[in-house]
């Protein structure tokens, strides 16, 4: 009896390593199988979230040819000089304003450069204006516009009148202004600006890319 024992226990000792092995091998093979998986999923998450941008990017630039179409029509439409879209950023607090999209006719310097990441508190009125009311026509800025330093900054780049529509959405608010600028004398009527505008902003608000 005992020494069936022994002999079952020294049998068992022999095959001991074979055992580990063959238990490693298991435990190795899961793992590697279960690190496959896991890479799997990843290259699938990474491969779906680039298929993502690439059409966050077809579908900006689709938007940013409509937006920049509106604007060149506003002005040929109106025969202004220059038609821009100011924005508040970032939007969830609104520090600053930027001109993100501009076209202008030829010899007509930008305003693009001027307004840019500019403080709302150094514009207090005009930004006021611009978040709260909804359309404003100034025929002459120097007389008009109230606010000091944003009729320094009209006069500066040239501009004698303006016409400005706000761009606002249900779920953001104010999101933009669109501001069509004249360093010339008018040559349409200005009743015709609204209708262009409120066109023009029923197009874009929804596709107006958030200024960053």
């Amino acid at each position: 009896m005992e020494e069936t024992i022994a002999q079952n226990a020294a049998q068992f000792w022999s095959y001991l390593p074979a055992i580990i092995t063959a238990v490693g091998t298991i435990v190795m093979g899961w793992f590697s199988y279960n690190q496959y998986t896991k890479n799997k999923m990843t290259d699938q998450k990474i491969e779906s979230w680039k298929a993502s941008e690439e059409k966050k990017a077809d579908k900006r630039s689709e938007d940013l040819a409509k937006i920049y179409g509106e604007l060149w029509n506003i002005l040929r439409a109106s025969q202004a000089d220059r038609v821009y879209i100011i924005q508040p950023h970032p939007l969830v607090n609104n520090e600053y304003i930027s001109i993100g999209l501009e076209v202008r006719d030829n010899g007509i310097s930008s305003m693009k450069s001027v307004i840019n990441r500019m403080s709302m508190e150094t514009l207090p009125k005009f930004c006021a204006d611009l978040a709260t009311v909804d359309y404003v026509f100034y025929k002459d800025v120097k007389g008009e516009v109230k606010d000091e330093h944003m009729r320094g900054i009209f006069a500066t780049n040239g501009t004698n009148s303006a016409v400005i529509k706000r761009i606002a959405t249900t779920e953001q608010g104010w999101v933009g202004s669109l501001v069509i600028d004249f360093c010339h004398d008018m040559k349409v009527l200005p009743d015709v600006f609204k209708f262009l505008t409120e066109e023009a902003v029923d197009s874009i608000r929804y596709i107006l890319p958030e200024y960053k």
